[in-house]
């Protein structure tokens, strides 16, 4: 079966036009953010844990060197009660606010 010159141009600008259109319109840059919290005491009806701060800890080491978080987009919040929680979030909600939302998309986890 001859397919000709008209269907091979066909097939490759089917497989190069979306590859010409990524690199026309690269994808912005990937800011990601972590927000990690953990306590070993839930409080006085629930059983202690004994390893939820050691294992948030060990997390948020995985997210800095596999998961593209940097260090200072990291929150971490060991024995966490109430009031550390609010102060964690507004610190991210500030950090995430200041990064240019058209130049960089931004993840949080």
């Amino acid at each position: 079966m001859k397919f000709g010159l008209p269907w091979l141009c066909f097939a490759l600008a089917c497989v190069l036009s979306p590859a010409l259109a990524a690199a026309a319109h690269p994808a912005p840059a990937l800011r990601r953010f972590a927000l990690i919290a953990a306590s070993n005491d839930g409080g006085p009806d629930r059983m202690r844990l004994r390893f939820a701060n050691s294992d948030a800890e060990s997390m948020a080491k995985v997210l800095r060197i596999l998961g593209g978080v940097r260090a200072e987009d990291l929150v971490l919040v060991t024995q966490a009660r109430r009031a550390s929680l609010q102060q964690a979030f507004d610190r991210v909600r500030a950090e995430v606010e200041k990064v240019p939302g058209v130049k960089q998309r931004r993840e949080l986890f």
